[in-house]
């Protein structure tokens, strides 16, 4: 009966491909779009050469797309629009693929108020157009397009059909790496490679029941042993911080500096790690900061987790390529899949089943070299014993006509619809699972961790038992990966219910509390949105310790510091199933003391906090310094003690950064401009800070810490101008308000010009290194594009507005302060002044041009030197407090601090 079954499962499987599987994809229509919303009007209308119909995109696209007849030039492309007045900026590209598209130049000549042409020489016959910006009531209103060739005759448009691109299916193949090559390649990048012979390894028998190292001085070398070799690497790190006294940066090229004959260990030290399991990455992180890492990005991080411990960690990057075989296999075409899935930057909260379909196409190209990336990811983790952890099948599947597939259609996330999901009471789920796990593991390998969420961030249930189907995806989870299997769920708004875990084996389960220095969902009850389980742990399950620190890469110095030690060491003293600790935040590389801090407790004696501030300021400034610790002590009594009864999403945020209004609370839905300590406090910091400015100016780590703690003092004095703003507006002094418009925007531009800095602190130089990727002009417009936007309006109108999901990743890029969110403060200052205060759609459009203009980004190096700069702002300060400020503009001026 089995061998029936089984062929029974793949001559269904054969039926799909050949039934509904094909060479060419054919479109429905003449021209195409990745407009995720509805239309108020039939898109064809732009090629029936009727002016008096029309096509109303009404706010976001990525592309209009059409295929021309075979011809010998287009010469001229004719664009009606409601009125030429209204100044369309626009690219077009063009293709002999269909695929990948190349940039053409053009030459705009506006012939009359409807009429406009763009003259090029295209040899084509599939043509892109992007409208970037205008100044019309609705995005983009165009009445009809038409293609001349050079005797201006119209070349005709024809139904859009591709040939299915070749994609190079790369497979995973586990290599045999011998350990102490692994540890010797590490020594190499992080020390250099002639240390290597000064350093010794060795396996120690891991018969503890947890992770251990030993580590000592013999003949002249550093003696490094562990249970396996991810305790090695600790040993290394913990000889680099205590002996070395230095810090292993987890981004940039440094290494750690060192003189020979190395510094001896001459007791002894053993270090016991008593947490199981040290898990690495939020989700999101794989959107806010890593979407466009490259091979050499993820090297250096790979290092940094190695020497820090984790010995387990989420893995996204490629897992489009599996969605696209495991979905090739059910007779999807390529433009199907493509269309499905979303963007790069996009696509963590596709595989969490929030989104699909926004953000523009994936390339063929793209497929692959993800595909080879993640290989070599898996492959350098693996060496490492830092276990990936896979996607699981949760039962994500596309609806398409006439499929034999039964699929419920997927629901709204912030205005944007979701996967559609199978049904799992009509479908043959054990094949089409099967065949998923198939795909994954030809491109990722084995694992045993495998992550995923059946209703994240929704309450919708899609009419599923949830008892049932978690133990449904559990079961197949096992069947395609085996008993030790284990399913890790993200505890995190409503979920996991009682309902969905009680009945799962908890040997199969491990449950990622994703905020628990916040939020004590383990005792019982979460503190703020009174979900509950029916016993303590999440009814008794095995569990990790999260510390979510940061929120969509927002900027500002913050971390609950004694409080998050409390949390841990309450959950470690009094629970029963803490079995790890686990870095959870949205964007990482924000906060340099918290991601360290957090590595620290890892090991069986308990952090003393006085001990490691000490340690960690005197690695990360090449000496100690008692008044550099005194400043310190300073902000863990302010930035890093935030409030701890009331819930909130990271650090305080910046008026700078939200949207202008006379009634700001917030830049981002889910934040607050409030503070809960004394500004002053701070700015003492800072001039402790800056007093050893000639002293410490050569480390890299001080200025860094410098230029944050003066960012955010600039952010507390631009709140406190603010509220003065308020005050002056309402009382009607409006020659006050004015001057201290002014004076506000004077605050924006020295952020920006001390921020600039700090090279990290640059989205241009970021977007820079898309070139290194070399894919073609149209895709990488796209990536640029879509970073941007999630840093600003996140995705379109009804996200941005309706949904409010605009700014809920703010930044503290200084070419980002210095030119969007100054600009949209001086427009507001100008129009209040002018009385023509407008709504916010002019303000989601204000932000749309931005994010589509090439120059957008441009921002002079400053004329002053950070020195220079931050005299200023002190005097600043003391004009300030000591209620000086109207002497300001006698005194000195920073409105020299030009954005050019």
């Amino acid at each position: 009966m089995k061998n029936i079954k089984k062929i029974l499962l793949v001559s269904l499987a054969i039926l799909f491909i050949l039934c509904f599987g094909s060479y060419i994809t054919y479109s429905k229509s003449f021209v195409n779009t990745d407009y995720i919303h509805e239309f108020k009007q039939d898109i064809n209308n732009l090629l029936d050469n009727n002016l008096d119909t029309y096509f109303v995109l009404p706010d976001f696209t990525n592309y209009l797309e059409f295929k021309l007849e075979n011809h010998n030039g287009i010469k001229d492309i004719e664009l009606n629009f409601d009125n030429t007045k209204y100044d369309y900026k626009y690219k077009i590209y063009s293709s002999n693929d269909g695929y990948t598209y190349d940039e053409v130049k053009f030459e705009k000549e506006i012939i009359n108020s409807t009429l406009e042409i763009a003259h090029t020489n295209i040899m084509d016959v599939f043509i892109r157009l992007r409208i970037l910006s205008s100044n019309s009531k609705d995005y983009i209103h165009i009445k009809d397009i038409s293609f001349l060739d050079e005797d201006g005759n119209k070349i005709n448009n024809v139904e859009i059909k591709k040939e299915e691109p070749i994609i190079n299916e790369y497979k995973f193949q586990k290599k045999n790496v011998y350990y102490k090559d692994v540890i010797n390649g590490l020594i190499s990048r992080t020390l250099g490679e002639e240390y290597v012979e000064f350093f010794d390894v060795s396996f120690l028998p891991d018969d503890r029941g947890n992770d251990y190292f030993v580590l000592y001085t013999d003949n002249d070398k550093v003696m490094l042993k562990g249970n396996n070799i991810n305790s090695i690497c600790v040993a290394l790190n913990y000889y680099f911080e205590h002996y070395l006294e230095q810090t292993f940066e987890r981004f940039g090229d440094s290494k750690i500096k060192a003189i020979l004959p190395l510094p001896r260990v001459d007791n002894k030290i053993e270090k016991n790690i008593d947490m199981e399991f040290r898990y690495n990455y939020n989700y999101v992180a794989y959107g806010y900061t890593m979407a466009y890492w490259d091979f050499k990005d993820w090297e250096r991080e790979i290092d940094w987790m190695s020497l820090n411990g984790f010995n387990m960690a989420l893995n996204l990057v490629g897992y489009e390529e599996v969605v696209r075989r495991f979905l090739s296999e059910f007779g999807f075409s390529f433009s199907e899949i493509v269309n499905y899935l979303t963007s790069p930057i996009y696509l963590p909260w596709q595989f969490m089943g929030n989104i699909s379909s926004i953000g523009g196409e994936l390339t063929p190209k793209w497929f692959e070299d993800r595909a080879k990336l993640s290989i070599d990811i898996q492959t350098r983790m693996i060496e490492f014993g830092i276990e990936p952890i896979h996607q699981m099948f949760i039962g994500y599947f596309p609806y398409k006509e006439n499929s034999g597939v039964n699929v419920i259609r997927g629901s709204y996330w912030s205005k944007i619809k979701g996967p559609d999901r199978l049904d799992f009471n009509n479908n043959d789920v054990e094949f089409i699972s099967s065949v998923y796990y198939k795909k994954q593991k030809e491109l990722f390998g084995e694992s045993k961790y495998f992550a995923g969420d059946l209703f994240h961030e929704g309450n919708n249930l899609y009419g599923y038992d949830p008892v049932e189907l978690s133990n449904k995806v559990l079961k197949l989870l096992i069947d395609n990966n085996g008993e030790n299997s284990i399913w890790i769920i993200q505890s995190w708004s409503h979920s996991p219910s009682s309902e969905t875990i009680e009945n799962l084996n908890r040997n199969n389960t491990l449950i990622l509390d994703l905020h628990s220095q916040l939020n004590t969902r383990w005792k019982g009850i979460s503190k703020f949105n009174n979900m509950s389980w029916k016993d303590r742990e999440f009814d008794r399950s095995n569990w990790i310790f999260g510390v979510l620190n940061n929120f969509g890469g927002r900027s500002g110095l913050y971390g609950h510091t004694r409080h998050l030690l409390n949390q841990f060491y309450d959950a470690k003293y009094n629970s029963n199933y803490l079995k790890g600790v686990a870095h959870t935040s949205e964007g990482i590389g924000f906060n340099n003391f918290i991601d360290e801090l957090v590595t620290e407790i890892i090991f069986s004696d308990k952090l003393d906090i006085d001990e490691f501030v000490s340690r960690y300021l005197r690695n990360r400034y090449g000496k100690s310094d008692n008044d550099l610790l005194k400043a310190f002590n300073i902000l863990l009594d302010t930035v890093y003690n935030p409030v701890i009864n009331i819930y909130h999403e990271g650090a305080s945020e910046s008026v700078i950064n939200a949207r202008p209004s006379l009634d700001v609370k917030s830049a981002s839905k889910w934040g607050s401009i409030h503070k809960n300590y004394n500004s002053e406090k701070l700015e003492e910091a800072l001039r402790i800070y800056f007093s050893k400015y000639n002293e410490f100016k050569d480390s890299k780590g001080y200025m860094t810490d410098l230029i944050d703690i003066a960012s955010e003092v600039i952010i507390n004095l631009s709140n406190e101008y603010y509220k003065n703003l308020q005050d002056y507006y309402n009382n009607g002094e409006i020659e006050f308000f004015k001057l201290n418009s002014q004076r506000f925007l004077n605050m924006i531009l020295l952020q920006a010009n001390i921020l600039y800095y700090n090279e990290r602190k640059s989205l241009q130089k970021l977007i820079d290194k898309l070139d290194d990727l070399n894919y073609d002009d149209y895709f990488e417009d796209t990536l640029i594009i879509n970073k941007k936007t999630i840093l600003t309006t996140w995705y379109d109108k009804q996200v941005s507005e309706d949904d409010g999901l605009r700014d809920y990743a703010n930044t503290d890029f200084y070419d980002i302060v210095g030119t969007l969110y100054y600009n949209r403060w001086k427009r507001f200052f100008d129009n209040i002044q002018e009385n023509a205060v407008n709504g916010f759609y002019d303000d989601y459009r204000f932000d749309i041009k931005w994010i589509n203009d090439d120059d957008s980004l441009r921002f002079s190096k400053p004329d002053k030197s950070l020195n220079n700069l931050i005299e200023l702002l002190l005097v600043e300060i003391n004009m300030h407090r000591n209620d000086f400020s109207f002497l300001g503009d006698l005194i000195y001026s920073i409105k020299d601090l030009v954005i050019n």
